[in-house]
Order: C-alpha cells, then sequence, then structure tokens
C-alpha cells in the first residue's frame, strides 16, 4: 500500500549518518530497508524517529520480544532501548543477513566470536547443541533453544551440577555414581533421574576411606575381637538371641531366693493362654523365661525349656567354647557373665562402624580400587564439565534474545522508526489486533484499549470516528472479553449503533464475537457529512411533533378521564350520536384544512418563484452550511497520530488520515466474479477525492429543485384559487349592476 500512497523519497540528512527518508502521512519518516540501515538509525537525532515511546500493551507481538525490547520492565519502549537492542545484534552477529530475512534460526558460522557476547553466545549454542544430542551442528533454532525437556534429558550437560549413571553403565565412574547415591543419598538432575554433586562425591570418598581403615582395624585386632575363635561370630548371635531370656530367668531365680524366708510375697499365678490360638501361646512363651525359676539360680540344660529358646540354648550348649562355663551341665549367672564379658570389645568395634550396612554386599578390595584417586578425579571431571555447561548455559538467555531479535526487530523497525507496516495490503501490523467486519464493511484499524474513558480524552481530538468494541472469545465456562478502539474513516454512520453486532478477525487467526458498546461521532465521509447536518435537524422536527402529540393525546386522555369519573356522559345520549358527531367532527376537521389551505395560498400569491427558491436556499445554507463547514473541516483535519498516540504510542508527527487511507482502513470487499464491480471500483479508486462531492452535490441540487417544484405548485394552486374568487366577485357584480363584466383574459390580465 506504501507504494499506493504517494511515498515521496528525498535526500535529507542527518549530521551523524545518511539516511532515507519517506513521506508517509504529510510526515516525513526514515527508510529502514534492512541490517544496513542499523547504524544510521542509532545515530539519527530522536526527533526525526517517527516513534519515541511505544506501550508494549499497544504492540502485537510475541511477549519474549517485549521483555527483551523493554530493559527497564516499566511497559514502554524508548528508543534508547531500542538502539540497545540493534547495537547488541551488531555485536552479537558478524553476518547481519539472518536479521533481513527475519530468520528464527541461528548459524553460527554468522556469529562474532571475536565480541564478548558473540562469544558468550556461540557457546551456549553449542553447549545446548550438545545436550540435546546435536553435537557439532551448525545452526540452531528457535524451538531447539526454548526445548527445556530434552536439554533436561541430557543429565551430563544440562549445567545442574549432577551426574548420573545408567544402570547397564558398568564403568568404574557409573559404580562410583551408583555406591554414592547408596551409600551417602542423591541429589536430583533436572532429568529427574537420582544422581550426586561434588558435596555427595566428597561425602562418599570420605565415608569409604573411614569404613575402610574402620575394616583394617578389625583385622589387625582379630585375636581381641575373636575370643572364642572361628565360632565367635555364632556364639554372639546365639548369646545375642538368648541374652533377654537367660536373664529372665537368672532374675526370677534371685528372687525365690532373696525372699525365701517370706514366700507369701512372691507367689507363683498361673498365667493362661488359649492353647488353640498361636497368637496367644507365642506372646506368652515370649513373655515367659527360657525357664523355671530355681532357688539355687542355676539354668540346666536338661531341665524343661522354653520351646521359643530350647533348641538355641542346647546350639549354644554343643559349642566347646561354651561348654567351659557349664558346670556339671548347670549354667550359674556368673558363668553367663563371664561368657557375655567376652565379646564386650566385639561389641564396642561394631558399635563403631561408620558405616553400617551401607557397604554390604561391596568386597573391602573393589572398595579400595573404586575411591582410587584416579576414578574419583574422573567423576569430579564429569561433575566440571557439568557445572561448566552451566555456566555456558547461562548464557542462553543472550542466544535466546539474539534469536528473538533477529525475528522480530526489523518488522518492529517498520512501525517504531517508521510506520511502512501500516500500510501494507493483506498484512497485519504489530499495531493492528484484527479486522472487524460490521454493516457490509470491513474496519482494519483497530488498537486494544485498556482504559475507555482516558482513551477516550485523547482519541477525540483526532476527528476521527471511533467505535468501541467489545471482544468475545473461547467456549464456555473459559469466555474472554477485551475492548478494542476501531477507527471509521470512510462510509456512513447511518447503520451503526450501540449494541450492534459483528464478527472480530484477530492477527492470530480466532474469530470472535463482537458488540459495539460506545461511539465517538465525526464525520466519517463527504456524504455523510453533507447529510448529517439535515438529518440532525429531521430528528429534530420529528422528535418535536411527538412531544407535541404526545402532550394533546395526553391532555384529551385525562378530559376524557374526568368525564368519565364524575359520571358526565362524553357524548350526547341518543342511538345516533356517535354518527352526528363524527359527521361534525369531520366537517369541522375539513374546513379547517380547507381555511389552512386557502391560507398558505393567499399568502403566497404575492411571492415570486425566485423569492421562494431563494428563501429556500437561504433555509440551506443558513442551518446546513455551518454544520457542513465544520464537519468538511473536521474530514480535513483528521489525525491518524492522535488515534493511535490514544492507544499509548508517542508520536513526533501528525500523520493527516486522507479520504484515500480512510478508503484504505474502512471499506467494503469487492464482490467476487463482477467485472462491472472491479471496473467500477478501479474507477472511483483513481476518482477518490472528486466522486463522492460530486454525488452530494448532485442529490443536494436535485432536492433544491424538487422543493422548488412543490413551492411552485403550491403558488399555482393560490394563483387558481384567486382566479376564482375574481370570477365569482365579478359575477356578483353583474348581477347587481347588469353591466356585463369582462372575459377572464382581462382579468387575468388585470
Amino acid at each position: 500500500m506504501c507504494e499506493d500512497n504517494g511515498k515521496q523519497f528525498c535526500n535529507i540528512e542527518n549530521k551523524a549518518a545518511a539516511c532515507r527518508f519517506v513521506r508517509i502521512g504529510g510526515s516525513y519518516q526514515p527508510v529502514i530497508s534492512g541490517s544496513r540501515d542499523f547504524q544510521a538509525l542509532i545515530d539519527l537525532d530522536d526527533a526525526h524517529w517517527e516513534v519515541t515511546s511505544l506501550s508494549t500493551t499497544s504492540l502485537r507481538a510475541d511477549k519474549r520480544f517485549l521483555d527483551f525490547m523493554d530493559t527497564d520492565k516499566n511497559g514502554y519502549i524508548r528508543t534508547d532501548e531500542v538502539r540497545n537492542a540493534l547495537r547488541f545484534l551488531m555485536d552479537a552477529f558478524s553476518d547481519l543477513s539472518d536479521v533481513d530475512n527475519a530468520e528464527s534460526v541461528i548459524d553460527l558460522k554468522k556469529i562474532n566470536i571475536n565480541t564478548p557476547i558473540g562469544k558468550e553466545i556461540h557457546s551456549a549454542a553449542c553447549t545446548m547443541l550438545a545436550a540435546i544430542g546435536k553435537n557439532g551442528a551448525e545452526s540452531i533454532s528457535l524451538e531447539e533453544i526454548t526445548n527445556d525437556a530434552e536439554i533436561k534429558k541430557c543429565s551430563h550437560c544440562n549445567g545442574d551440577g549432577v551426574v548420573t549413571a545408567a544402570d547397564d553403565d558398568e564403568t568404574d565412574t557409573a559404580k562410583v555414581i551408583r555406591l554414592a547415591v547408596k551409600s551417602v543419598g542423591s541429589a536430583q538432575d533436572l532429568s529427574g533421574a537420582s544422581g550426586i554433586n561434588a558435596q555427595e562425591l566428597s561425602d562418599f570418598t570420605a565415608l569409604a576411606s573411614s569404613y575402610i581403615a574402620w575394616v583394617e582395624d578389625g583385622m589387625a585386632r582379630s585375636e581381641e575381637l575373636n575370643p572364642y575363635g572361628e565360632a565367635t561370630a555364632e556364639l554372639a548371635a546365639l548369646a545375642s538371641e538368648l541374652k533377654s531370656a537367660v536373664e529372665k530367668f537368672f532374675l526370677s531365680s534371685s528372687a525365690l531366693a532373696f525372699f525365701e524366708d517370706d514366700p507369701e510375697r512372691l507367689a507363683k499365678r498361673e498365667i493362661v493362654a488359649d492353647v488353640r490360638s498361636a497368637g496367644e501361646v507365642g506372646k506368652l512363651l515370649d513373655e515367659t523365661a527360657i525357664a523355671s525359676p530355681e532357688k539355687s539360680g542355676l539354668l540346666r540344660s536338661d531341665a524343661v525349656l522354653n520351646p521359643l529358646w530350647r533348641d538355641k540354648f542346647k546350639k549354644l550348649c554343643g559349642y566347646a567354647a561354651f561348654s567351659g562355663f557349664l558346670k556339671d551341665g548347670s549354667l550359674s549367672e556368673e558363668n553367663w557373665r563371664s561368657f557375655l564379658a567376652g565379646f564386650a570389645a566385639r561389641e564396642a568395634y561394631f558399635n563403631s562402624n561408620p558405616a553400617v550396612g551401607k557397604f554390604d554386599g561391596v568386597e573391602i578390595d573393589e572398595l579400595k580400587r573404586l575411591i582410587d584417586p584416579q576414578i574419583i578425579s574422573a567423576v569430579n571431571t564429569l561433575i566440571q564439565q557439568d557445572v561448566d555447561a552451566g555456566c555456558a548455559l547461562a548464557g542462553s538467555s543472550k542466544l535466546l534474545k539474539a534469536v528473538i531479535l533477529q525475528r522480530y526487530v526489523l518488522e518492529f523497525l517498520r512501525n517504531y522508526a517508521n510506520l511502512t507496516e501500516l500500510f501494507k495490503i493483506r498484512n497485519f501490523s504489530m499495531l493492528q489486533t484484527g479486522i472487524l467486519v460490521m454493516d457490509g464493511r470491513h474496519f482494519t484499524l483497530a488498537v486494544p484499549v485498556v482504559n475507555v474513558a482516558e482513551h477516550k480524552k485523547i482519541v477525540a481530538s483526532s476527528n476521527i470516528c471511533v467505535a468501541y468494541v467489545e471482544i468475545t472469545s473461547g467456549t464456555a465456562g473459559a469466555v474472554a472479553k477485551s475492548t478494542v478502539a476501531v477507527a471509521i474513516t470512510n462510509g456512513s454512520m447511518s447503520n451503526l449503533f450501540p449494541g450492534k453486532r459483528g464478527i472480530f478477525f484477530s492477527a492470530d487467526g480466532k474469530t470472535c464475537d463482537a458488540r459495539v458498546i460506545d461511539f465517538i461521532e465525526q464525520p466519517v465521509s463527504i456524504p455523510d457529512a453533507l447529510k448529517k447536518p439535515f438529518l440532525n435537524l429531521g430528528q429534530f422536527v420529528n422528535k418535536q411533533f411527538d412531544k407535541l402529540v404526545s402532550t394533546q393525546s395526553g391532555s384529551v386522555q385525562k378530559e376524557l378521564g374526568a368525564q368519565l369519573s364524575s359520571g358526565k356522559p362524553a357524548v350526547p345520549q341518543g342511538g345516533n350520536a356517535n354518527g352526528t358527531m363524527l359527521l361534525m367532527s369531520g366537517s369541522i376537521g375539513l374546513a379547517a384544512i380547507g381555511s389552512s389551505v386557502a391560507f398558505i395560498a393567499k399568502s403566497l400569491q404575492s411571492v415570486s418563484f425566485m423569492t421562494i427558491l431563494g428563501v429556500l436556499l437561504g433555509i440551506i445554507v443558513v442551518f446546513g452550511g455551518p454544520c457542513v463547514a465544520i464537519s468538511l473541516t473536521k474530514l480535513y483535519r483528521r489525525d491518524l497520530a492522535r488515534f493511535l498516540e490514544a492507544a499509548g504510542c508517542a508520536l513526533n508527527h501528525k500523520m493527516r488520515l486522507t479520504f484515500k487511507l480512510g478508503l484504505f482502513f474502512t471499506f467494503t470487499p469487492r464482490r467476487p466474479g463482477s467485472m462491472e464491480e472491479e471496473l467500477f471500483e478501479n474507477k472511483v479508486s483513481k476518482k477518490t477525492f472528486f466522486c463522492p462531492l460530486a454525488v452530494s452535490l448532485i442529490i443536494l441540487t436535485a432536492a433544491a429543485f424538487c422543493a422548488a417544484g412543490f413551492f411552485g405548485g403550491v403558488k399555482f394552486l393560490a394563483w387558481q384559487s384567486s382566479r376564482k374568487e375574481q370570477q365569482k366577485t365579478a359575477q356578483k357584480a353583474e348581477a347587481k349592476t347588469g353591466i356585463p363584466a369582462q372575459n377572464g383574459k382581462s382579468d387575468a390580465k388585470k
């Protein structure tokens, strides 16, 4: 559309760098042909930018792009922030051709690795490619950069400092990682697997070393820790199991001896259990000593023993190392204590185990091999590589910024430094939210509105007719509503009103319901401006007439109601009363109409045709002239810049909304398959400025002649009525005097 809107190039030059400018909407705006103009734009004075500040809410763009542009997060993008974005791209890339093509893929060969920013972006790209299994690739796309799931899957290169090991990995490093997870715990990797970081590896090494030292100490103290030889371990296990039951026996036996002189204080009471219940029997046996107490305090091996402990005690007595503590097949409490004392050093040793159960099943020699410094160093290297990858991935935000700016910055500049994108056919600019289809027309200039009241204060001075439209999208249960301001720049307002419905096609492809909720009424076309004052006058007269009729009707109804309430008849009695009254009323009405017509005829008899036509034109000029002049002035002074400023843009220059641009933003689509319509539209497009005015003037001229004809006809009727009156007067005079009157032609001449 820019080529059709009369762009005029000039050789305006800025002091710092040469710039070409193009005239759009009455102002010169810098040309942004590609990345080669970036430096000139950076050096260009802010006064020559078309926009100096822009609300992020007024732009239809990728939110990530807006976040990268709005560096101070205040909701507005200023020229200094745009300059910083351009400098960032110029530092990041040695070749900006992909910026010109709006590519969403970064070519690693075009990154400038000689600058700190470029080097960081290149490192982040390589690390990310390795993380997603594309090590050595020469390009990376926006989708790959933002694919967090794929990056997290690579546990050894996702930057969290945690390394994991697969179950089927039999390398020494994998064995160390798995054993460390088992012994000291794990850290959660971004991939979701369990692994270890530097702290877990350090804890594992220390624990394994302590455990090895403990095992070696036990080997050195073998005789001390095994007082009963090879059977020490088995004897220790049996002693541990029998200890409670045997000590219950010695305690009960000691009590019998203690209360020997007063046996009633320690009586044997029956404790019963249902022999059919294994649970009750088991509980009873567990609470009972290994044998019935004896005053002698000796536990005889041939005594009747508790079934729970009988076999284990007999097994214990069968060991040669234990038989030395028996005397005549009996075990005294003193010998039992001596037997247990032999395990004291062993018990203390095992209680000092630093890794109880943590290295079960691992041979000590294998453990020694796994904590070899070389293997531990290899695991540390893996962890450090992951940490280094995290440092590289820290630059992923700059990598994402680079690809986002590369994709959108050129389009943004053509909606900021200049507004060429706003005038492209079949293309949405970042400033447009969609197309409103209503009243058989397309309205393409629609911008989002946050506060309607504040928007109306600003946009009212733009002289542009604006409709505020409520957009409803979504489904039941998830309905979303928003408001847009739609510029009405052509056609007529006669069929638009609050509450009128239509549809709205958003720029992202959604179809939504639309409803007009408010208007700022301004003239939208020349015919509309010419008709508006007379339509307003007609509406005023119609309103006053309706008011008068309503008042008179109310008075009649009130009077009739008063008569009915007083009991007085509203009409005379009699069968023909109604008919008589109707005839009388009709006669009176006809007489009144006749008198009115006669009065009008007599009044207009002496008025000439030119006088009537002059009065008519005078009324048109007096009542319609100022309104038409004001409307035409407003049409000429429509300011597109003020409309955009109401949406949160800060523009440097006015942009006059011409009649031709009005046809661009509001139009009736061409009917398909109609050659006649196509030819007609081609003619209209070439005579945009004259056709509406010519048609309107023809209509007004025809209306004036019609009105003049009407009043001429009224005057002719008045002349005919006057002639008849003269003839009647002459006939009366002839009858009275007997003198013949002159003929009608003479009378007419007189």
